[in-house]
């Protein structure tokens, strides 16, 4: 620090910050802030004081005490500015601010013998006296001339100031009279008026003794957008491109960019807005999609959220829910601060590893193929909400490293393609914000470390609650990871093994079989058996599974069904009295699958369905007959005409499980009687060609023309033409790839793999930059029908 006290002691006002105390305490002083930094000899902790650029140090009490011995101010005040919680703009914009050495002026007021301090700012360009924009330059030398040497204030308004001190000379260093220069042209001279009142209301308030500390942030929020955007208006004037940072330097600051900077700024009108266009253009061509450009990254909360919801339309699913512009209000960007926790970290840490399995109902997932990707994918959509994260490897590292960002961008942009709009994203929105206000009971890290490589249940234990029709000892496995999912509200697709399920198969299906078919008596000793687990592991206070209430949404039309408001009754009946399969009861009452599953989980089984037979049988029957015999209570034999099975397995290219479920009887015994009948059995690779019955939505191939029944072949099929559509309405594959939120090589892969199945190219390829056609004939063919038989919609890129 330096050897004397400074000569007076300027008192920081309450909530003030050390950085806007320190610059003013340097522009009353008259001395540049950095060399009242270095006089001080404040901490460099970054080494910037070179670069011309400084943050303040950690608070050691060595620093505290010497700052307040050199400035006179209390330990208290000292600590209270490095306790403050309010945002400062970066040390280059508050250099901007300060007072020079050389000065506008008016030769008006000159010519009165007036002087004014506060032309020595940048932010000063016209005298309201005169209503004439102040000069720059001395026309006789082309130099800025020199300030009067006296002790400036930094912040206007003073009531010393308003009539300007007496000056006895009027003459340049080179001899010309100020006094006599013409002042610099104004088209509307109002609309400057305007724009310097209001910038001097900002540097008032910065300030204001009367003011709150809220509204002093506000100010100081206003002054550094203000400089923002005239960096960014003085940029375009000299013709850069905008793909650097833009850095606000004193230069900047002059009446051709301030005027129409304060316009925009203080736009408040419905027509359209200019800072959206100004964005726009100063936008780099690669981010003209992004919601809030690189270079607009400094701004106050105000202005990010103002430019993210201008720019909505063109913004994709993932930076909407970014942004949080699906809300029906806007909600604040919070400030880019360095030490700030992203919230994306603290929501994860209170979170299972998916969103939990209502939730995903009510948002409209309901088909088996998407519930497998869906619970991880909207749970990642939980952290973004104003997070500052990356998705790609930086939010998704949070939950689980195997779930894929482009997987998460194609749910999202099917929730926002939804009939309901821009629902679905809204709720998630809401959930998020509602979970950063509200406890969650559940410590969910805790329980993963606890559920995690260990056993959960051994046979000896499950055999004791299994009844003996369920298989006891070959069914442990699904056993434990029912307890994995009800302890950790996690998924099974990226558990860790032995927990872990494929998502295709029989075991995949074994499980879900076994779920949907626990009775009451069943869950609830497991349900006590995992109560003594926790227990054991000193976990107490908590509930066994919880998810957030309906009311953390403000919606009532939920983009899917909500399980909650359904009857159990009907399910049980159609299980236990009707005897079908849990496809078929969805069918049936006109539920997804997984609404179904979901009721079933909050409401088992009174009791066991039909015995499971011991033996199953089936024998060769009249054409195109399927029946079935009862011969015992544990034994069944299905009369199946091999021709039929034929027909469905190699001609429809059917898969066995599909064809299994038809019968009723079980795939091992289907693939059996195949086998018997010379029936070729595809193999695991050959099985990818089978129709994907989750696709097709129940119906048989036979309903489904050329070449979209070809289309049909294999996994995901539904998710191709989905993308294919979007891409016969875009003019290129990266549009398309950008309006599906997804990469453009993975476009191209699966429009190859669309192509394979069907036979025929479906796009004209073309050599050179455009190497993607018009659709062919058959392409366009293929189009059409997707739309027309699967519903299926374009993604457009307003969306």
């Amino acid at each position: 620090m330096r050897a004397g006290p400074l000569p007076f002691t300027l008192d920081p006002l309450p909530g003030e910050a050390l950085e806007t105390w320190l610059h003013t305490y340097a522009a009353r002083l008259g001395v540049p802030t950095l060399r009242l930094i270095q006089d001080l000899s404040l901490p460099d902790p970054h080494g910037e004081l070179q670069r011309g650029r400084w943050r303040r140090p950690d608070p050691t009490d060595h620093t505290i005490a010497a700052l307040g011995a050199a400035t006179g101010l209390t330990t208290e005040a000292v600590r209270g500015m490095f306790d403050a919680e309010s945002h400062v703009p970066q040390h280059t914009a508050f250099t901007a601010w300060a007072p020079r050495l050389a000065s506008r002026f008016c030769p008006a007021c000159l010519a009165d013998g007036h002087w004014s301090p506060n032309w020595r700012l940048r932010l000063q360009f016209f005298c309201h006296n005169h209503d004439v924009l102040l000069a720059d330059r001395c026309p006789g030398c082309g130099q800025p001339p020199s300030a009067p040497p006296i002790r400036p204030d930094l912040w206007p308004g003073n009531t010393s100031l308003l009539a300007g001190l007496s000056v006895t000379g009027t003459s340049c260093g080179c001899g010309h009279d100020l006094a006599a220069t013409d002042p610099p042209s104004c088209s509307d001279p109002d609309i400057a008026a305007t724009a310097q009142g209001f910038v001097d209301d900002l540097l008032t308030g910065i300030r204001g003794s009367d003011r709150t500390p809220a509204a002093r942030q506000d100010a100081l929020d206003a002054l550094s957008d203000l400089s923002l955007i005239a960096a960014h208006i003085a940029a375009d004037l000299a013709g850069k491109t905008g793909k650097q940072q833009v850095v606000v330097t004193a230069p900047m600051l002059r009446a051709d960019t301030l005027t129409p900077a304060a316009t925009i700024l203080d736009h408040h009108d419905a027509t359209a807005d200019p800072l959206i266009d100004l964005v726009a253009a100063r936008a780099p061509s690669r981010l003209v999609h992004k919601a809030v450009p690189h270079t607009w990254a400094s701004g106050s909360p105000t202005l990010r959220t103002r430019i993210a919801y201008g720019r909505s339309r063109s913004m994709t699913a993932i930076d909407q829910l970014r942004h949080a512009i699906t809300l029906p209000a806007p909600k604040l960007l919070p400030h880019r601060a360095a030490d700030r926790v992203d919230p994306a970290i603290e929501r994860a840490a209170r979170l299972p590893d998916q969103i939990w399995v209502n939730w995903a109902v009510r948002l409209g997932q309901g088909t088996t193929r998407q519930a497998t990707t869906f619970g991880p994918a909207a749970l990642v959509a939980l952290l973004l909400p104003h997070s500052d994260l990356q998705l790609k490897p930086q939010i998704i590292a949070l939950v689980n490293p195997a779930i894929d960002a482009a997987t998460v961008a194609h749910h999202m942009v099917r929730l926002l393609n939804l009939p309901t709009g821009t629902t679905a994203l809204r709720i998630l929105t809401e959930l998020a914000f509602a979970i950063d206000d509200h406890d969650t009971p559940i410590d969910y890290t805790r329980r993963r470390r606890l559920a995690t490589g260990a056993e959960l249940i051994d046979d000896e234990t499950w055999n004791s609650i299994a009844h003996p029709r369920l298989g006891r000892g070959q069914l442990t496995v699904n056993a434990r990871r029912y307890l994995y999912e009800l302890l950790t509200g996690g998924s099974l697709y990226i558990a860790p093994p032995p927990h872990r399920l494929t998502r295709r198969g029989a075991i995949r299906d074994q499980y879900r079989t076994f779920v949907a078919l626990m009775t009451t008596d069943v869950r609830d000793a497991l349900h006590a058996h995992a109560r003594r687990l926790l227990d054991s592991a000193r976990i107490t206070g908590e509930p066994l599974a919880w998810e957030p209430p309906t009311s953390w949404a403000t919606t009532r039309n939920w983009p899917g069904t909500d399980p909650d408001q359904t009857d159990p009754a009907a399910i049980h009946d159609a299980i236990l009295e009707r005897r079908l399969p849990v496809q078929a009861v969805a069918a049936d009452l006109g539920f997804s699958i997984e609404h179904v599953r979901a009721v079933l989980r909050r409401h088992p089984l009174p009791r066991p369905p039909h015995p499971i037979p011991a033996q199953h049988t089936i024998l060769p029957s009249t054409p195109s007959a399927i029946s079935v015999t009862t011969t015992g209570a544990d034994k069944k034999t299905f009369h199946v005409d091999p021709d039929w099975l034929r027909e469905e397995y190699l001609t429809w290219w059917r898969g066995l499980p599909d064809i299994a479920d038809e019968i009723g009887c079980s795939l091992f015994t289907l693939r059996a009687f195949a086998h018997t009948h010379d029936i070729p059995i595809r193999t695991r690779t050959d099985s990818h060609s089978n129709i994907d019955r989750d696709a097709t939505g129940g119906r048989h191939p036979s309903q489904f023309p050329q070449p979209l029944r070809d289309a049909l072949r294999g996994t995901s099929t539904r998710q191709r033409l989905e993308r294919f559509v979007t891409l016969a309405h875009q003019p290129s594959i990266n549009q398309a790839a950008q309006a599906l939120g997804c990469n453009p090589a993975n476009l191209h892969a699966q429009l190859a793999t669309l192509e394979h199945v069907v036979g025929v190219p479906l796009i004209h390829r073309y050599p050179g930059a455009r190497p993607v056609g018009p659709l062919t004939p058959l392409g366009q063919d293929l189009c059409h029908q997707a739309q027309e038989h699967l519903g299926i919609s374009p993604i457009l890129p307003t969306t």
